[in-house]
């Protein structure tokens, strides 16, 4: 019985594995990086107003995502894929360091489904398009 598990530990610690092991490791930190910059660089500054996607800590309810947002001064859009982000709309200024301050997380730029068919999370919306909704119904419920 003990002769089975040290050929386990053995063939597990092996060279190729642990290459592997190693290779794995590096690309995840390199994407950490990548998405710690790219999210960092992402968020709004606190004065923004507008449609934001804002992220709160998970496990708040949807009531505790409206009383935020309503303490913020703002409105609750919909909810997006992510249970724990919110798209909220306020056309007073500093909404988004309201936001912050009434617990939420981070603050972004919401992406339109045609952004996000797009590129992903990856796309960068044009300067021209920034803060404009593709979405016809959004745009006319809350005209800018």
């Amino acid at each position: 019985m003990m002769r089975d598990g040290q050929a386990v530990r053995r063939r597990l610690l092996s060279t190729p594995n642990r290459i592997a092991v190693g290779l794995l490791a590096v690309v995840l930190v390199f994407w950490l990086a990548v998405m710690a910059l790219a999210l960092g660089s992402a968020r709004l500054p606190s004065q923004e107003r507008g449609l934001v996607a804002a992220v709160f800590p998970p496990g708040w309810s949807t009531d505790r995502a409206f009383r935020a947002v309503a303490a913020a001064d703002g409105i609750l859009i919909r909810r997006s894929l992510m249970t724990t982000v919110w798209v909220a709309r306020s056309e007073t200024p500093g909404f988004v360091g309201r936001l912050e301050q009434a617990g939420a997380w981070a603050v972004f730029r919401p992406l339109d489904r045609i952004d996000f068919l797009a590129g992903g999370c990856f796309y960068l919306t044009p300067p021209s398009r920034r803060g404009k909704s593709l979405d016809p119904g959004l745009a006319n419920a809350f005209p800018r």
